[in-house]
């Protein structure tokens, strides 16, 4: 107990009270012949509203949403955002406890939500700031309602930034079955301090270490049941902690790892430039260029070189579609660019003994499926792990997203059954 308290003080730095939630409105929404179900909360902590929202069958659950005017009881004008992308708005007046309008992607439908009286949460959460080093991560313990202790699940990000809400339908999901959740701000976004552009992949490891290990001091927690999902860039991460000090007593990776980074990266610039109304002569030029790139963040040697090409090419008609110069680090940063063209995570994967469940869909455009498959389960097998399970949905993309990653012209949708699958696997393998 004494060891524990300690780890405690060393590990929290500061625990934050959440906002009071004053309403919720919920109703039907459509677009088209796509019916759902659309669910606002209202929150106050202090003198200082809060809105979150929700549409069913879409994996967003509580969503913050951007600048908005809001007079109680009156009128509310609220942008709804998808990473950081805005996808619409919701405005209208509050007449008779029921509110209109709401504009998806510029098409226009009435709505009519309904007060909620007596609005709960189906967990408990609370919010929480942990070091790692000089780094603090800020994220939200939630947590099943009962006495446990429970297993539980640290949500890893994917590349560029990430803040704590993308992983809340997994959290409430998992919560039902009996599995608390850690999610948090990716270093450099939200509350989280430090930078994640002037990170390595072991940087990133060590924020996933340093969650697990906060995790194994709380009551409530089944310290030898804390597991990881990790969707797309956190694959590889997942590969890393199976080799740190802190591996995972289990992992969901959704989308990641297996493959090698490079060939990650060539598969992406390819499909950019195949998109792209380009002759084969110009599509060569421009992966010349993309090699060229991952060489230097490989050795380091002739930036100069590469400065000047990437110059010259910006008056090429194929630039648009690689813009190597946006993704370019420092000398001084390079190293810690240096994994995306060294990493083979095959090494690591053959040192995988935990419970694995590898999801994919059929149609990703952002990896090469059949090889990173072939190459989790190479891997998996060399470590003769009998505890793995390779799922690949069909007609699915990218995070196992429907019509394209990042598609949200209409409603969003996921592979049919890619929930009730994860869930069944950790009934199966995990709450034994």
């Amino acid at each position: 107990m004494f060891l524990r308290n300690i780890l405690l003080a060393l590990l929290i730095t500061a625990a934050t009270l959440n906002a009071q939630l004053i309403e919720a409105w919920s109703g039907e929404v459509s677009t088209g012949n796509d019916k759902r179900i659309l669910t606002l909360e209202i929150s106050q902590f202090e003198n200082t509203f809060k809105i979150n929202w929700s549409l069913s069958e879409a994996n967003i659950y509580r969503l913050p949403v951007g600048e908005f005017f809001y007079n109680q009881n009156d009128s509310l004008s609220a942008p709804l955002l998808i990473f950081n992308h805005p996808m619409g708005k919701i405005e209208g007046k509050f007449i008779n406890n029921k509110f209109s309008d709401l504009i998806w992607n510029k098409n226009s439908s009435k709505i009519y939500l309904e007060k909620i009286s007596d609005y709960t949460l189906p967990f408990y959460e609370k919010e929480y700031k942990i070091n790692n080093k000089e780094i603090v991560l800020a994220g939200t313990l939630i947590t099943p309602k009962g006495t446990g202790p429970f297993p539980a699940v640290v949500f890893l990000h994917g590349s560029g930034p990430g803040e704590r809400w993308w992983p809340m339908f997994y959290a409430k999901e998992f919560a039902k079955i009996g599995i608390a959740s850690f999610v948090f701000d990716k270093r450099g976004s939200g509350e989280s301090t430090g930078n994640w552009i002037t990170s390595s992949l072991n940087d990133l490891t060590s924020d996933a270490s340093a969650v697990i290990n906060f995790l194994k001091t709380m009551k409530g927690i089944n310290p030898d049941k804390i597991g990881i999902y990790a969707v797309s860039q956190s694959g590889w991460v997942t590969s890393r902690l199976a080799v740190s000090e802190t591996p995972p007593a289990f992992a969901i990776v959704n989308s990641g790892g297996g493959s090698t980074p490079y060939e990650v990266e060539m598969v992406y610039y390819k499909k950019n430039l195949n998109h792209s109304p380009l002759t084969d002569a110009e599509k060569e030029e421009a992966m010349n260029l993309v090699k060229d790139y991952l060489e230097y963040l490989k050795t380091g040697n002739n930036r100069e070189i590469l400065v000047e090409k990437i110059n010259v090419a910006k008056t090429k008609n194929w630039y648009k579609a690689i813009n190597i110069g946006r993704v370019l680090p420092s000398d001084e940063n390079r190293k810690n660019w240096e994994w995306v063209s060294t990493y083979n995570p095959i090494t690591d994967i053959e040192k995988i003994n935990f419970p694995i469940m590898i999801l994919m869909g059929e149609k990703d455009d952002l990896i090469h499926v059949e090889i990173a498959a072939d190459k989790w389960r190479q891997g998996l097998s060399q470590a003769q792990n009998k505890n793995y399970e390779i799922k690949i949905f069909k007609n699915a993309g990218h995070a196992l997203q429907l019509g394209g990653h990042g598609n949200f012209g209409s409603f969003p949708r996921y592979a049919e059954g890619s929930l009730e699958y994860q869930i069944e696997w950790l009934k199966n393998n995990i709450l034994k």
